[in-house]
């Protein structure tokens, strides 16, 4: 995909406002007001980064809880407390987003652990919108060539910048956006807590899970090839289940509830299982 960079706004002021109010992906410049799609780019924005920011927060709270139970993400029940505990806090006790939110992450671990999908199975969904599918082709490609995470993550940052340019429909754009942000979270945070991801090489894991520090493993690239980029294919792959379980007649529900449920439920699921053997 070509990076589109979007001309600046006339009013100064106006970028500074978006900018403030965070409404803006990072890697992406401004957008004019002054057409129809750029009005609708920027609500398709406002909503992914909002998806983004409340997953990203159920990611650090359930990690927190793990820690302190002594738990990993290969524990459900852990999991599905610390969970069960942000929405709380989010939504204030509401018991009909609470159930909302257990019933989605329910569904979609089982369904991840029942079958984790490759990056290339997932790209050949027929369920998904081609369009989804050829972003979905395309990180494949990025992770077969990437040697650093830091190249596979200014591939997805590229992209997003090139689907809002493209002229799809709102929910294919939102769908495909909404998956490079799970996968970017997801493995943001597997990045800074790999003891919480139970795995098979133990040689390279200290007795409380910690990865060894060594010169060579200080090293991104070590890190990714020895382990990051097999977590990515497992975190790329379970990405699509995952949206397609939080659709529910909508590519980005209520985040905190469907959304945000179904999204650690189909990434701790396969987590748990196939990046074990990372």
């Amino acid at each position: 995909m070509n990076t589109v960079r979007f001309r600046v706004l006339d009013h100064s002021y106006i970028f500074a406002a978006l900018v403030g109010l965070g409404l803006l992906l990072p890697g992406c410049d401004s957008i004019s007001p002054q057409s129809e799609k750029s009005d609708e780019n920027e609500r398709i924005v406002q909503e992914v980064q909002d998806f983004r920011s409340t997953y990203s927060a159920s990611l650090s709270h359930i990690g927190n809880h793990l820690d302190t139970t002594g738990a990993s993400l290969g524990n459900k029940g852990a999991v599905q407390t610390g969970l069960q505990s942000f929405v709380n806090k989010r939504s204030g006790s509401n018991p009909e987003v609470s159930e909302n939110a257990a019933e989605a992450f329910v569904n979609n671990y089982q369904n991840s652990k029942l079958r984790t999908r490759t990056f290339s199975e997932s790209s050949a969904r027929e369920d998904l919108p081609r369009n989804v599918r050829e972003v979905v082709r395309s990180a494949q490609e990025s992770l077969r060539n990437s040697t650093s995470y830091s190249a596979f993550k200014k591939h997805l940052r590229e992209s997003r910048d090139s689907i809002l340019a493209e002229s799809w429909s709102k929910e294919e754009k939102k769908q495909a956006l909404a998956y490079l942000v799970l996968v970017e979270e997801t493995m943001s945070f597997v990045k800074s807590n790999p003891h919480l991801v139970e795995q098979s090489n133990a040689s390279s894991v200290t007795a409380d899970g910690q990865l060894v520090a060594t010169a060579e493993e200080e090293e991104e690239e070590t890190w990714w090839e020895s382990w990051g980029k097999c977590v990515a294919g497992t975190v790329g792959g379970a990405g699509t289940g995952t949206l397609m379980g939080a659709a529910a007649g909508t590519t980005i529900p209520e985040p905190v509830t469907t959304g945000v449920g179904a999204a650690v439920g189909g990434v701790s699921g396969a987590l748990g299982g196939a990046a074990a053997s990372c």
